[in-house]
């Protein structure tokens, strides 16, 4: 089994509960009958970029910065916004824009998603249709939870693996109410997986802006491609981080805006990011 075949399994698992013990891997997922060949797997698929995650993800309030060209290098701006301790992520940018920022604030991004991709790919990102009309929503914030869950979401955000009883330790909780406010949690947010099968840096990376009246019918398109993409929403406008191979898959977007499937598209190209 191919190792791009067992990170999509994995992947899969992750989107259905985003803590599973190595043994279940290595008895449900993996091919390898050995903890050691299992725990060797786990690190290179990692290492090769074929997957990232799970994190937990909830739009909790962020303002979406778009700065447009200047005289100042995007690599000085990326620099000094990395810096910024309200900054969460910051790309910087040659093209139509020198610098991509999301910052703890007003409630300007109305959605982020991490597309579920199709393993192997059902189409090519060229072979993209947009025919049904249809709106993302904005993402329902909870409002039922309390300074414990904020602290348990934060403690395990970026890896919701983590022992519930090292959490209890740092709050000075029990590990029982950890995992009860965990199970609440996972009602209200999204678990982010990507998934890369060629490794992540094989792919060429764009930034492109643009609006349309068909962002669910994107999603739906993007979902049958045979890798992971992030899609944003802020007030009107779309921003799509898109893992591509060649030209033809940046023409396409082209060709959907003389059709008059999108508008106002710009493209930029990624150069760092944190």
């Amino acid at each position: 089994m191919k190792d791009s075949q067992i990170a999509y399994a994995l992947m899969k698992h992750y989107l259905s509960y985003p803590r599973i013990k190595e043994k279940t891997i290595r008895e449900e997922i993996s091919p390898y009958s050995t903890y050691t060949a299992t725990k060797e797997m786990l690190i290179r698929i990692h290492q090769k970029g074929i997957i990232f995650g799970p994190e937990l993800w909830l739009n909790s309030g962020f303002v979406v910065e778009l700065k447009k060209s200047v005289k100042k290098s995007c690599l000085d701006l990326f620099e000094e916004y990395k810096m910024d301790n309200d900054v969460t992520y910051v790309f910087a940018l040659m093209g139509a824009y020198s610098l991509l920022c999301f910052r703890r604030g007003a409630s300007i991004l109305k959605n982020a998603i991490c597309v579920i991709p199709s393993f192997p790919a059902e189409k090519k990102v060229s072979e993209i249709e947009l025919t049904e009309k249809g709106t993302i929503e904005r993402e329902k914030y909870p409002h039922n939870w309390d300074d414990l869950d904020w602290q348990i979401f934060y403690a395990m955000k970026k890896n919701p693996n983590l022992s519930f009883g090292k959490v209890g330790g740092k709050l000075d909780v029990s590990w029982t109410t950890v995992q009860l406010h965990f199970k609440k949690i996972l009602k209200d947010i999204d678990i982010w997986v990507s998934f890369y099968p060629q490794g992540y840096n094989y792919y060429q990376k764009a930034i492109l802006k643009f609006k349309t009246k068909y962002e669910k019918d994107l999603i739906f398109e993007l979902q049958k491609i045979d890798r992971s993409s992030f899609l944003y929403k802020y007030d009107e406008n779309l921003l799509l981080y898109l893992f591509y191979e060649d030209y033809k898959d940046l023409r396409r977007f082209e060709i959907l805006k003389k059709e008059g499937k999108i508008k106002d598209l710009s493209f930029s190209t990624p150069i760092a990011w944190d």
